[in-house]
């Protein structure tokens, strides 16, 4: 759906003659952000701002709106309860896919770390994408599959070993 979006975008850009490079990539991201804050309005100013500041502009470009309120409500939980790690996972039963969310400190070998966790869990990875944000936390939301049925990942036990895997990285 992002990707088809994005997609739409830049097609009407190009074809409407309004494509000027960086600037048009700006307003854009200028745009999800001032839509993020109206969202979070309930947040204080200091809370909006640094979420905000967070994501490079690949991130802002790569999500739906949902989906960035979902990121700056587990990024911000995550922060005040302290959580060296957190997890989240939501099916998409339209793309046969659970989006597995993981916010934690980056280091090298993170991904394959993650990736070994996902696989060991009954997990197929369909789709990853990888962000380091500002702040020097990874935020990597990959898109799986039940390696066994197929479908989304949705089998409480194979979550729980996800989990319980995932914390000892």
């Amino acid at each position: 759906e992002t990707l088809l979006s994005e997609l739409f975008q830049r097609s009407e850009e190009i074809m409407s003659g309004n494509l000027s490079g960086e600037g048009t990539r700006t307003t854009r991201i200028e745009a999800v952000q001032k839509a993020l804050g109206q969202e979070l309005r309930e947040w204080s100013d200091q809370d909006v701002e640094k979420v905000l500041r967070i994501g490079y502009p690949a991130y802002w470009l790569s999500f739906d709106l949902r989906t960035h309120v979902r990121h700056a409500r587990m990024m911000r939980e995550a922060e005040r309860a302290r959580l060296p790690l957190m997890i989240e996972h939501r099916s998409e039963r339209s793309r046969a896919v659970t989006e597995v969310t993981f916010y934690t400190e980056d280091h090298p070998g993170l991904i394959a770390q993650l990736a070994g966790a996902l696989a060991l869990s009954g997990a197929n990875i369909v789709d990853a994408k990888i962000f380091t944000m500002t702040n020097g936390l990874a935020l990597d939301v990959f898109s799986v599959q039940d390696a066994t049925l197929g479908g989304p990942f949705e089998n409480k036990d194979k979550l729980a070993r996800l989990s319980v895997l995932a914390r000892q990285i």
